[in-house]
C-alpha cells in the first residue's frame, strides 16, 4: 500500500520497514491485543474505530491511531498498561517485519475515510473494556466511569484506603 498516496500520511520506506512518523496532532494508543479486539468492538467506537495495527511481540500488542485531541488530561489519564505514543515517535505500517512476525491491520485506514477518532473516545472504550475486566474479591465489577478521567464517588472508588489514627 502506498500510504503517501492512497491516505496521505508521511510514511516512508526504512530498509524492509514502513514506518510513519507520527505527525503532529496525532497520537498512537498502545494496548494488549485482548484489550485492543474488546476495545474496537466497543459501541464508544462501533463504525468509527480508525486504523488500528496489530505489533507482534512478546506480548503482541495493538496500536489505535488517534487524533491527540484538544483535551490534555482525557489523554494523561491513560490507565495503566496503555501506552501513548507522540510525535516524533514512529510506528511500523504493513507489511512491516519484526523479529516477531509481520505487522498487520486489526482495523485498515479506508482512503474514503481519512479521519482518525479522537483519543478521548479510544480511551473511553479502552476504559470500559478495563472496567469490565476488573473484579473486586467478591466478584463485583467497576461502576461504568462514562469517561476518562470522569469522577467516581469515594463509594464507587475501587481503592479503598483503610483510616489510621495516629495517637
Amino acid at each position: 500500500m502506498d500510504y503517501q498516496l492512497l491516505m496521505a500520511w508521511p510514511a516512508r520506506q526504512s530498509g524492509a520497514s514502513i514506518v510513519l512518523p507520527l505527525p503532529t496532532g496525532w497520537i498512537g494508543i498502545t494496548t494488549s491485543a485482548e484489550v485492543g479486539r474488546a476495545a474496537r468492538a466497543h459501541p464508544v467506537l462501533s463504525g468509527s474505530c480508525g486504523p488500528v495495527l496489530v505489533v507482534p511481540g512478546d506480548p503482541v500488542h495493538w496500536v489505535f491511531l488517534a487524533e491527540a485531541g484538544s483535551d490534555p488530561l482525557a489523554v494523561s489519564l491513560a490507565p495503566p498498561g496503555v501506552g501513548l505514543l507522540r510525535p516524533p515517535h514512529e510506528v511500523l505500517l504493513p507489511p512491516s517485519e519484526t523479529g516477531f512476525g509481520r505487522v498487520r491491520w486489526a482495523n485498515p485506514p479506508l482512503a474514503n475515510q481519512r479521519w482518525l477518532p479522537t483519543s478521548t473516545s479510544v480511551l473511553r472504550a479502552i476504559h470500559e473494556v478495563l472496567r469490565r475486566q476488573w473484579r473486586f474479591p467478591d466478584g463485583r465489577s467497576l461502576p461504568s466511569t462514562g469517561s476518562p478521567g470522569a469522577a467516581m464517588t469515594p463509594a464507587e472508588h475501587p481503592v479503598q484506603r483503610p483510616v489510621v489514627n495516629f495517637p
